[in-house]
């Protein structure tokens, strides 16, 4: 095999509830349930013959482009040819939707069935290309703790749609857990009771579902705006994903979903969940 093509699949955090910070690295502590969706980016990995790796990305103009450091990372440490990678981005960035480091898993993945590489190996590396990239490697319903990377698979839900707002203009995640820190605590997330709530399709919109969501309100008030255009008594939740700025809603039914959709001022599309 020469070439393979991957799906790199978007994730939604259900929940995101910071649970401190460690007292050796400083990175924030988070308890998140994360759930990857059908958009996706499409990464086309081809075999060189040198161990030079290259990158080209359509659809985007991205700054330190993710899936080729992942690249180069899986060939120094496996001693391997390179690569030339293609990736036609779906993803919108700065979106909480972990474009970057799905693609970068996605050429993790790949590159270990092009080279045929144990995959055991796999997460050390994603750890040093983002926190999100561990739980790509798995994908599906998985909760994430730690600094995200300690991941833990667990039971599908019952099917749920996704109406995700995809006109996004963006938070910088660096920018959001500052400015969290500088805001006064936010109240807990309960990331069990939310959980069981969609478990048996009550309503969550009662509860806090993500911690970082003033920090990233302050930073892009357009969310506020679509969080309150995405309002609906038919969806049993409606949050933003990870620091943001994309933000959904959950409906069992799917035609509830598309019945909303057609009303939405933004750009919209109705998500199912891939496991």
């Amino acid at each position: 095999m020469k070439t393979i093509t991957m799906k790199a699949y978007a994730k939604i955090n259900l929940c995101l509830d910071i649970k401190g910070k460690d007292a050796v690295s400083g990175y924030h502590l988070i308890d998140t349930v994360m759930q990857t969706i059908d958009l996706h980016d499409t990464v086309i990995l081809t075999k060189r013959e040198d161990s030079y790796c290259s990158s080209k990305i359509i659809g985007a103009d991205i700054d330190g482009d993710n899936a080729l450091k992942a690249a180069k990372l899986f060939s120094a440490r496996f001693d391997t040819k390179g690569v030339d990678i293609e990736i036609i981005k779906r993803i919108p960035l700065m979106s909480g939707l972990g474009g970057s480091s799905t693609d970068a898993a996605a050429v993790l993945k790949g590159m270990a069935i092009l080279f045929n590489i144990s995959t055991s190996e796999l997460p050390q590396l994603a750890s040093n290309l983002g926190s999100d990239t561990v739980y790509f490697l798995k994908e599906g319903l998985a909760r994430c703790t730690g600094r995200g990377t300690e991941i833990e698979r667990i039971k599908p839900l019952p099917e749920l749609y996704a109406l995700l707002i995809t006109d996004t203009s963006g938070v910088s995640t660096k920018d959001a857990y500052e400015l969290y820190d500088t805001l006064k605590a936010p109240i807990p997330v309960k990331v069990d009771l939310i959980m069981k709530n969609l478990r048996e399709f009550k309503d969550t919109k009662l509860l806090p579902t993500n911690s970082l969501m003033a920090a990233a309100q302050t930073l892009n008030p357009i969310i506020s705006e679509q969080l309150r255009a995405l309002a609906d008594r038919n969806a049993i939740m409606t949050t933003m994903t990870g620091s943001g700025s994309a933000v959904f809603s959950l409906y069992t039914d799917l035609d509830k979903a598309l019945e909303k959709q057609r009303f939405l001022m933004f750009d919209s599309e109705v998500y199912q969940f891939v496991y």
